[in-house]
């Protein structure tokens, strides 16, 4: 069983020789982007926070959403990337919002849209799940994500 632990978060993301980092814990963080010419670290701003800390559930929130405070609505069938999904929509008990679409057939999650919001702003990530692989361990998971945020930066990453 996989534990959680949303106070503590790391990331690393590689791309083209640089690597991408980013770390929370107890509601305080850093990042460092290279991409961006950059040399050293920053501060993670409020939103970053939140963002981290919804990404940071290795079960997703979907598994034990009322323990959690948050609630869950089902709002239909749509087509993702050809395929026919259920679009369920999770409020947690911020009033952040998840939307996965889950394909009918397999029940994997092909998209997952977040909203998250500070008292300053608003911000949306959209991901793309794709070539679902079963591990050593008999858990199936995505091995292609694509995405990208409100201001249209974009990412893709192969596991």
């Amino acid at each position: 069983l996989l534990t959680r632990n949303p106070l503590a978060n790391y990331l690393e993301f590689a791309w083209q020789g640089m690597v991408k980092k980013s770390a929370f814990k107890n509601g305080k963080g850093w990042s460092y982007s290279p991409f961006n010419g950059k040399r050293t670290a920053d501060p993670m701003n409020e939103m970053s926070i939140k963002t981290s800390i919804l990404n940071s559930d290795p079960q997703g929130h979907l598994l034990n959403y009322k323990t959690d405070g948050s609630s869950v609505e089902y709002l239909g069938l749509e087509d993702v990337e050809g395929n026919d999904v259920y679009k369920i929509r999770l409020v947690t008990k911020e009033n952040d919002m998840i939307y996965y679409y889950i394909d009918v057939q397999t029940f994997f999650i092909l998209r997952e849209d977040i909203k998250v919001k500070t008292k300053d702003s608003e911000n949306t990530t959209n991901s793309l799940f794709s070539d679902f692989r079963k591990t050593e361990f008999g858990i199936v998971l995505p091995y292609f994500v694509q995405g990208a945020d409100s201001e249209g930066n974009g990412y893709t990453g192969d596991n």
